[in-house]
């Protein structure tokens, strides 16, 4: 095949990348769907291999099992999926739902984010509407503080408008937080021009 730049500055780095010998891949990563998860979890039921199907945490860990039973294979972002399956016990949901809920974009490490998650979950299971919590409303930043305090509203708002693509509710609520994100991402840039 044929290989071109649109820019010709960038035609003596598109050469030398083509001409450099491409590594052999000693491992590839997993990263199954929620239908994959959701029919290992009815065959460990119907085989008798399985645990309470709440517990998802235990499922993703058979699977990364067997599905790396090789060596050369790996399930991405295992502990991540694991420990947002772990959040989710007591949520009434199926597990391929749970599922989708453990491949989030969250940094599992961050109290606040999960406290979104949590949060969105319960009002949709329960028939509400989730909204946004009054602590996701971004201020302009008056110290580094501030600015590190909006990266961290930008991920939570990033973070509810994707459960809200996984699971619907009030599009108000999602032109609310397309909003809250812009104003979020207009605060940032304002702080970092004036720092």
């Amino acid at each position: 095949g044929e290989v071109t730049c649109r820019d010709p500055f960038d035609m003596k780095h598109l050469r030398k990348c083509m001409s450099t010998e491409i590594e052999t891949i000693k491992k590839a990563g997993l990263i199954p769907t929620a239908s994959h998860i959701g029919l290992f979890n009815d065959l460990l039921t119907k085989y008798g291999s399985s645990h309470d199907e709440n517990e998802l945490h235990k499922t993703i860990r058979q699977f990364s099992e067997m599905a790396t039973l090789q060596g050369d294979f790996f399930l991405c972002r295992k502990k991540s999926m694991e420990d947002v399956a772990r959040w989710l016990i007591e949520i009434p949901l199926p597990a391929p739902e749970k599922f989708m809920l453990a491949l989030s974009p969250i940094n599992e490490g961050c109290q606040r984010s999960k406290n979104v998650l949590l949060r969105y979950v319960q009002k949709y299971v329960n028939g509400e509407v989730p909204g946004l919590h009054r602590t996701m409303r971004p201020k302009a930043a008056t110290s580094f503080d501030h600015l590190t305090n909006l990266c961290n509203i930008y991920q939570e708002i990033d973070l509810f408008l994707w459960l809200h693509g996984k699971f619907p509710s009030n599009a108000v609520e999602q032109i609310s937080a397309l909003s809250m994100k812009q104003d979020t991402i207009n605060f940032i840039n304002d702080a970092l021009h004036k720092a």
